[in-house]
């Protein structure tokens, strides 16, 4: 049954109750004052609830107590657990170790057993090795063996050491034959038989210089294609493609032609264009005996021509108009009008031309002493440098009469050995042309100018020959060429 007791502040605590209390506790409430009990209960009441708090803490210390034991346990049980797989692997590691070396322990006794088989073989191979070269090379001897070191016949190519005669000694099949240090070579080489022909495939000795001397051989196919090689770098190939001339040959050159026809009609469809053109054909001949021409239209042309190397005994003939020479001009700046470069082989001749230079250049230029260059019916106008020169032994001739209208540095210079011949022409000046000096004569060069007729005047030094230069008039006289300035010789130069 339950006691319900109600209290009322500041009254004696009186007590009805359906039940019966005991009566020592019916006295206490009786006489038990209501604030003394209430106060004792909240007394009561705060240390329950002070132990109930350090209860509490107590409870939350052991709560996290444990709670930091079970994380360690835990933790520590982790730790186990990756010693406990860390010894799995280990162990795993460990055995797979023992396999690879029991592995490795059967790969070595394998290779000890390939090694011996090797050595077995090996050794094999040099007692055969030993024996073979045993039956080949007898030893030394004192004299010609009958049988070889197994008591065999004698076989080609063995050999022995004589210590009678201290050489070595050969057996070719038949006998016992004896050798310098180098073999007789050149006893050999002079014994054998000759063959007058040899063939691609026949063998030559070589002494290889470049591998420490050692004996080679080169086959004949080598020889030939080696030395053709090497004469190919030296010599110039000759073509035999060249047409030969049966006859003499004439070129058209027009101002309406072509270089691209073959020159051989005088028309525009058939004639060159240019004189260079015509030359560089005509040097492709073979001209034999034959003279080649060049017959040149009217107009003016401004390229200077190269002369070039011709092939056979002909000259070839520059024509324009020999009787009007002033219809055909060549007409050059900074160059001369026809050239003969240092080297050039043949014989020309320049006809009919009206040859003048502006800036520098000459007329007709001679630097080869292989080239002979004769001119006529040429008429000689303003000339940078000079009208005809002749340098390095070359040769310059006049073939026949001509004309000057122009001024030059020199109307004939030949330097260095030159040489120009005048001789016995007329030779006409028109509109007083002014020179330097008319006839100039250098270095050992020779001017042989005899038996001309000038007609006309001009101005300018008459001549000077000078180091060694000879300027041959046969007594013409001081004013024998045309000019209004007296000449002169120095330095060994001749003047007669």
């Amino acid at each position: 049954m339950a006691l319900k007791i109600r209290l009322r502040p500041q009254a004696s605590i009186k007590v009805r109750a359906a039940i019966k209390l005991p009566t020592d506790l019916a006295d206490v409430l009786e006489n038990t004052n209501l604030a003394e009990l209430s106060a004792a209960a909240a007394a009561a009441s705060a240390a329950a609830a002070a132990a109930s708090e350090t209860a509490a803490e107590t409870a939350e210390t052991n709560a996290d107590a444990a709670a930091s034991a079970a994380a360690s346990s835990a933790s520590d049980a982790s730790a186990s657990a990756s010693a406990a797989s860390a010894s799995a692997s280990a162990a795993q590691t460990a055995e797979t170790n023992a396999e690879t070396a029991e592995t490795n322990a059967e790969t070595a006794e394998a290779a000890a057993e390939a090694a011996q088989a090797a050595a077995e073989a090996a050794q094999a191979a040099a007692e055969a090795a030993l024996d073979s070269f045993d039956d080949t090379y007898l030893g030394s001897k004192a004299s010609d063996p009958t049988l070889d070191n197994d008591g065999d016949a004698l076989v080609e190519g063995q050999f022995y050491w004589n210590t009678s005669s201290d050489n070595l000694r050969f057996y070719d099949g038949a006998a016992w034959v004896a050798f310098t240090s180098g073999g007789d070579v050149a006893g050999d080489t002079n014994a054998a038989a000759s063959k007058a022909t040899p063939v691609d495939a026949d063998e030559l000795a070589l002494v290889d210089s470049a591998a420490s001397n050692v004996l080679k051989k080169l086959t004949w196919a080598n020889l030939k294609a080696t030395l053709k090689t090497y004469f190919d770098t030296l010599y110039r190939t000759i073509t035999t493609s060249r047409e030969l001339l049966t006859a003499a040959r004439t070129y058209y050159v027009r101002t309406d032609g072509s270089d691209s026809n073959d020159g051989l009609a005088n028309t525009s469809g058939g004639a060159f264009l240019t004189i260079q053109k015509a030359v560089d054909v005509a040097a492709g001949l073979d001209l034999g005996t034959y003279d080649v021409t060049i017959q040149v239209g009217a107009g003016t042309r401004t390229a200077s021509v190269s002369l070039k190397t011709m092939v056979g005994s002909g000259t070839l003939i520059i024509v324009g108009d020999e009787s009007t020479p002033s219809n055909v001009i060549q007409s050059t700046t900074s160059a001369s009008c026809f050239t003969a470069a240092e080297g050039v082989i043949g014989k020309f001749s320049i006809r009919g031309f009206k040859l003048q230079t502006t800036t520098s250049g000459r007329c007709i230029d001679n630097l080869s002493p292989l080239a002979v260059i004769g001119f006529q019916a040429c008429n000689f106008g303003a000339c940078a440098a000079d009208h005809i020169f002749a340098f390095n032994g070359a040769f310059v001739q006049a073939s026949g009469n001509y004309t000057i209208s122009g001024g030059a540095g020199q109307h004939m210079n030949a330097l260095a050995c030159g040489q120009i011949a005048v001789q016995n022409r007329t030779v006409t000046l028109t509109g007083t042309p002014a020179f330097t000096t008319f006839a100039l004569c250098a270095r050992n060069s020779v001017i042989n100018a005899n038996g001309n007729t000038y007609s006309g005047s001009a101005t300018g030094v008459y001549y000077s020959a000078i180091l060694n230069g000879v300027i041959y008039v046969a007594g013409g006289g001081g004013t024998y060429f045309p000019g209004n300035s007296a000449g002169s010789t120095a330095t060994g130069g001749q003047y007669a």
